[in-house]
């Protein structure tokens, strides 16, 4: 979360005169909330830009709460949810253990096979991941899903697929132990630079605004 206060308020008045004085918080909470909707805006672009094919939840993951006269205060940061799987994006390094993956009853990082069933985005489904999990419990023979060490690596392990037609074994789900993400969602950097390009310029738009609806 990236956070932008004013402090010192008291000394922030005594530039203006006892007629603007009373319009001063409101300018500047308006401007705090404009300028962390534009940091918002300009990282959601990042996302859809360096994102291969992000799904729109993940381009929905910003957010931003706005100041007010009371609290000169505003933030853009990633919401709750989305960061817990955007957390090693934003800083690089080792995946953490993902829930889903307690379903194959060992404790692995689970990476897509070349044969995964992959939605629009790029991704395997929830449904799908829970299918291939609830074949590999069942006791019943003919399955379609069976778990094995690879045929390249005896330390690794994969579910295969048999495939109907062939007979052949395909890898969709690979266990390793561990996963490790390059740094690629530039958040902290993109939102603090679009912070000090626009915060002036939305003080005095908001300042111009505030003394247009002085009475």
């Amino acid at each position: 979360m990236i956070i932008m206060r004013t402090v010192g308020v008291a000394d922030l008045l005594k530039g203006f005169n006892s007629i603007t004085a009373d319009q001063a918080p409101f300018a500047v909470a308006k401007a705090l909330t404009m300028t962390v909707r534009d940091a918002r805006a300009k990282v959601t672009e990042h996302i859809k830009r360096d994102f291969d094919n992000p799904t729109t939840f993940t381009q929905n993951a910003m957010a931003f709460s706005p100041a007010n006269k009371q609290e000169l205060k505003s933030s853009v940061f990633v919401k709750e949810i989305q960061g817990a799987y955007l957390f090693e994006q934003i800083k690089g390094g080792v995946r953490g253990f993902k829930k889903f993956e307690e379903k194959f009853g060992f404790n692995e990082v689970a990476l897509p096979g070349w044969g995964a069933k992959r939605n629009q985005f790029g991704n395997m489904s929830k449904a799908e991941i829970m299918r291939i999990a609830a074949n590999l419990k069942d006791a019943n023979k003919g399955k379609t899903y069976f778990r094995s060490e690879s045929k390249h690596n005896p330390n690794v392990t994969v579910v295969y697929q048999r495939s109907k037609e062939t007979a052949k074994l395909i890898p969709d789900l690979i266990f390793v132990d561990k996963a490790t993400y390059q740094k690629r969602f530039m958040f902290q950097e993109v939102a603090e630079k679009t912070i000090n390009n626009n915060l002036s310029k939305n003080m005095q738009l908001a300042w111009h605004e505030a003394m247009k609806s002085r009475r």
